[in-house]
């Protein structure tokens, strides 16, 4: 019983850290829609398609806030 509770919980666990991620993803893109077009907010999504990891989300974040255009924005994104 205790290893179906475990499994439970570990469950549990990865679908609220998808879910958060999934929210970020979402509001990093209405960011970069909002500041830089749309066009610059798909390549936000592309770039984080799959399984976002904590440092591009991190690396986005800043870039949205730091950046004045979508060339800058992007370079930053995609060079680290």
């Amino acid at each position: 019983m205790d290893t179906v509770a475990a499994a439970f919980q570990r469950s549990l666990e990865e679908y609220k850290q998808e879910s958060r991620e999934e929210g970020q993803v979402k509001l990093l893109r209405q960011q970069a829609a909002r500041k830089f077009g749309r066009e610059t907010a798909e390549e936000v999504s592309r770039l984080l398609a799959g399984s976002p990891n904590p440092v591009m989300i991190a690396r986005i974040s800043a870039a949205v806030l730091e950046c004045d255009g979508p060339e800058e924005f992007l370079a930053r994104v995609r060079g680290g």
